[in-house]
C-alpha cells in the first residue's frame, strides 16, 4: 500500500484517504485509532477528520451525510451537496481494507516526520539570524523528544542499583535544612530578611563563614556561589555579604549588572554557568521575579521540573527564595504551605521548605522564627530565631508562640488560687466552680493533676457527720 514519496512530500495521501474511507464506515475509528485531524498531511483531509472528532463530541455518529455537513460548517466545503460529493468520491476511489492499522501507522509515521522537518527549518532559520536562538533550541528539542516517544516509545527502564548509583545517599549542603542536589524553597513576608538568610547562607558555602545559622560547623567543599538576582539589588547583595567579611571571590552573579533573566528560557544558560564555575550552590532571590508566567497557573510547574532537574544534574543545592500571599484576618501568624503564593506546583518540588516570619507582625525590630515547613528526608529541625543587625544576622533560640490557654489551665490556675491559703469546703468549691463557668470533669481533671488531697472532717465517732474538704498538698493542716 505504501506509494513512493518524493523526498519534498512529508505525507502518504493514499493512506490518509484509506484511513478517511475506512472510518466513515465505520465511525469509531476516528475515536480509537489514536489520530488527531493535525496528524493529516492534506488540509482536505484536515477539516474531514476535524468534522468526525466535532460530531462525536455533540454525540452524533458521523455517517456519511451528518459528516459532509459538519466540514460544510466549519467552511470546508461551499455546501452539504459539495461536501456529500466530495465524500462518496472518495470512497468510491479507495480500495477498501480489513484492517486499518497499516494506514494509521503511516499517517501517524509521516506526522511525526513532519513535525521533525519543520521544527528543525525553525531552528535553522533562527540559528541563522543574529541574537539568540535558546528559545528555538529548546522548542525543537521539545518537539524531537515528543516525535521520539511517538516513534520508538519511552525510554529504557533503570534498575534500582542505578538509580542508587547515579543519585547515591541523600547529602546535605546545611545538615537537616538544604540538601544537595535539590531544590529549597525560603519564604517569607516582606521585610522578614529572607534575602540577608540567603546571602548568610552564600557566605557559609563560599568557604568564609565557618558554621551555618545553628552553629552546625561546615564540612562541605567550598566553592563558587551563582547568584541569579533578579528584583535589582545586587548592590545590596554585595553590601549585606561586605558586612558579613564575605570574600567577593566566593560568589559572582548570573546574567551581568542589568539583565533580568527568564529562567523557563534561559535555564540552560544558568547550567551552563554553574558547570562551568565549578559552583557548589545556586540561589535565586527571587523566583517571581525569574519568570515570565502567571504563578497561579499550571505552566509554572515546567519551571519547577526543569529547576529540580539542573539540581539533580549539577548535585548542587539550589535556593529559591519566594514570597507569601497576603494573610487573611483568620489566618494564624504561623506559615503553612497554604501561604506561599502562586500554584502549589511551586512547593510540590521543593524537597524542604523554609519559612522566615516575625511571631509580631507589626515590629520590624522582632525577633524572626525560622523553620522547616517541609521536610522531605529528615525531621524537621529546631527552629531557629535571629535579628538583624548592623553586621548581619545574629542567631539564637527561635521566639515561641504562646499556647492559647485550655480548659485544663483554667481549672488549674483555679484551684491554686482558692486553695492557697488551706484546706477549702467542697460546697464553697462547687459554688465557686458553677459561677467561673468550669464543668465538673474539668475540675476532677485539674484535681488529678494537682495531686489534691480531698478528706471528710467531722466529729469522731459520729456516723454522717463533718464536711469534705480539698487542699493542696504542700498546705493540708
Amino acid at each position: 500500500m505504501r506509494d513512493p514519496i518524493p523526498p519534498t512530500e512529508l505525507y502518504n495521501a493514499s493512506a490518509e484517504k484509506t484511513l478517511l474511507s475506512q472510518a466513515i464506515l465505520t465511525p469509531t475509528l476516528f475515536l480509537t485509532s489514536g489520530v488527531q485531524a493535525a496528524d493529516f498531511g492534506l488540509l482536505e483531509h484536515q477539516e474531514i477528520w476535524a468534522a468526525g472528532l466535532a460530531l462525536w463530541e455533540k454525540e452524533v455518529k458521523p455517517d456519511l451525510l451528518p459528516l459532509a455537513d459538519e466540514a460544510c460548517k466549519r467552511g470546508y466545503y461551499k455546501s452539504q451537496e459539495e461536501g456529500w460529493a466530495a465524500l462518496a468520491k472518495l470512497l468510491g476511489e479507495t480500495p477498501l481494507v480489513s484492517d486499518p492499522s497499516g494506514a494509521i501507522h503511516l499517517v501517524l509515521d509521516y506526522a511525526g516526520r513532519r513535525r521533525a522537518s519543520q521544527a528543525a527549518t525553525a531552528l535553522l532559520m533562527a540559528a541563522s539570524r543574529d541574537g539568540p536562538f535558546e528559545g528555538a533550541l529548546r522548542d525543537t528539542v521539545s518537539v524531537l523528544q515528543n516525535v521520539v516517544l511517538a516513534r520508538v516509545g519511552p525510554p529504557p527502564w533503570s534498575s534500582a542499583d542505578e538509580v542508587a548509583d547515579f543519585f547515591g545517599k541523600v547529602a546535605w549542603a546545611w545538615p537537616g535544612w538544604v540538601p544537595a542536589g535539590h531544590l529549597t524553597l525560603l519564604v517569607g513576608p516582606q521585610g522578614a530578611g529572607k534575602s540577608y538568610l540567603a546571602a548568610r547562607l552564600v557566605g557559609t558555602l563560599a568557604g568564609d563563614l565557618p558554621t551555618w545559622p545553628d552553629g552546625q560547623p561546615f564540612e562541605g567543599e567550598a566553592g563558587p556561589v551563582v547568584i541569579c538576582e533578579t528584583e535589582e539589588l545586587r548592590g545590596v547583595f554585595v553590601e549585606r555579604l561586605d558586612r558579613m567579611g564575605v570574600n567577593r571571590a566566593g560568589y559572582l552573579f548570573a546574567f551581568g549588572l542589568t539583565h533580568t533573566p527568564d529562567l523557563l528560557k534561559e535555564d540552560t544558560v544558568l547550567e551552563k554557568l554553574a558547570q562551568e564555575q565549578g559552583a557548589r550552590a545556586i540561589v535565586v532571590d527571587s523566583l517571581s521575579g525569574a519568570h515570565r508566567l502567571d504563578e497561579n497557573k499550571p505552566k509554572v510547574r515546567e519551571l519547577l521540573q526543569r529547576l529540580a532537574g539542573m539540581a539533580a544534574r549539577l548535585r548542587v543545592p539550589i535556593v529559591l527564595v519566594h514570597h507569601l500571599r497576603k494573610k487573611n484576618m483568620l489566618e494564624p501568624v504561623a506559615v503553612s504551605l497554604d501561604r506561599i503564593r502562586g500554584s502549589s506546583t511551586i512547593p510540590q518540588f521543593c524537597r524542604s521548605v523554609l519559612a522566615a516570619y516575625r511571631l509580631q507582625e507589626t515590629d520590624p525590630t522582632a525577633p524572626v522564627r525560622l523553620e522547616a515547613i517541609k521536610s522531605t528526608f529528615c525531621a524537621p529541625p529546631k527552629p531557629l530565631g535571629f535579628t538583624i543587625g548592623d553586621n548581619g544576622l545574629e542567631f539564637g533560640e527561635a521566639p515561641e508562640p504562646e499556647k492559647p490557654e485550655s480548659q485544663l489551665d483554667r481549672a488549674i490556675e483555679f484551684l491554686q488560687a482558692l486553695l492557697e491559703t488551706g484546706p477549702v469546703p467542697w460546697q464553697e468549691i462547687d459554688e465557686e466552680r458553677q459561677g467561673a463557668g468550669i464543668s465538673e470533669p474539668t475540675l476532677d481533671r485539674a484535681k488529678a493533676k494537682l495531686k489534691i488531697v480531698a478528706r471528710r472532717e467531722g466529729q469522731k465517732g459520729v456516723k454522717g457527720s463533718g464536711r469534705w474538704v480539698w487542699a493542696l498538698p504542700a498546705v493540708q493542716k
